[in-house]
């Protein structure tokens, strides 16, 4: 009987040193030594070619101050966009108040916000892919603050929707940023 493990490619006949006793342990010893003699063809196969991984890459450019301006400068973007949806909850009771709306009405203040969001994300990215993660961080950012801007001018329950719903869709750009 030969049994495939599809892993390794391998049969249970290629497998030396196995006995009816101690089946796991010898099978588990042996992949170990075929993994590892795996491994030793794909370093004689870089015909020494070095590699990286990306610790060794943070390891070798190290920590200076382009880190910690943009960390400084991706952090401001990430407080504006919490005070954008924190704006939610002073926004929804004083509208709720103001124009004597229901609960469910005040609820999709919030939802249209995160449809937004959900829709323009993936065009964010690909945006960001051809035209540059700052440009688009620098458009999202402007969308937020004018859509954001224009929200506290809003005439109605229906201009409200649709100014959050595009702060929402600003709002999706700034990760991608």
């Amino acid at each position: 009987m030969s049994v495939k493990y599809s892993r390794l490619n391998t049969t249970e006949d290629d497998i030396s040193g196995v006995n009816s006793d101690d089946d796991e342990y010898n099978v588990e010893l042996s992949t170990r030594q075929i993994l590892r003699e795996e491994e030793a063809d794909e370093d004689r196969d870089n015909d020494g070619e070095e590699t990286y991984t990306v610790e060794d890459a943070v390891e070798k450019l190290g920590l200076g101050w382009f880190q910690f301006r943009l960390w400084a400068i991706t952090g401001l973007f990430s407080a504006a966009d919490a005070c954008e949806m924190m704006l939610l909850a002073v926004l929804s009771p004083v509208v709720r108040c103001e124009w004597g709306l229901t609960q469910a009405q005040v609820a999709l203040i919030t939802t249209v916000v995160f449809v937004g969001m959900g829709c323009m994300s993936p065009f964010w990215g690909m945006g960001a892919d051809k035209y540059g993660r700052r440009n688009i961080l620098m458009l999202a950012s402007w969308l937020v603050w004018y859509f954001g801007m224009l929200t506290s001018f809003s005439p109605s329950y229906t201009w409200i929707l649709i100014m959050r719903g595009l702060v929402g869709a600003g709002i999706a750009g700034m990760p991608h940023g």
